[in-house]
């Protein structure tokens, strides 16, 4: 199964997408998570903090999540969630971040768990 996600307002999109994915780790199948930030220019850090605490309390879950492809179209953002993977919180399952300017592919990065 495969969840699309599109992120914009965080404000307003952040609890619906934690929702989704809790929703999906709770029908005990194998899915892969499509998140377009296509609207996103900005994320605070408070969001990338709790966040960071979303995920590690799935790391305790069984792990169904198989992948999360995530779709940037700011350098600002994509930079941001490439520290996020490095420096503050290790992915739960492969994770791969695409950077796209001018609707060609810049950058590629795939981080993985441990």
């Amino acid at each position: 199964m495969i969840y699309e996600i599109s992120l914009g307002d965080l404000n307003k999109d952040y609890e619906p997408m934690k929702s989704t994915i809790l929703y999906a780790f709770r029908q005990k199948t194998k899915f892969q998570l499509n998140i377009d930030t296509s609207n996103i220019e900005h994320i605070s850090m408070y969001f990338l903090y709790d966040f960071s605490k979303f995920l590690f309390s799935l790391k305790n879950e069984k792990q169904y999540l198989e992948k999360t492809n995530l779709y940037v179209y700011n350098e600002y953002v994509y930079y941001l969630l490439e520290h996020f993977f490095i420096y503050i919180c290790r992915p739960i399952a492969k994770v791969q971040l695409f950077l796209y300017e001018n609707n060609e592919l810049k950058y590629l990065k795939s981080f993985y768990p441990w």
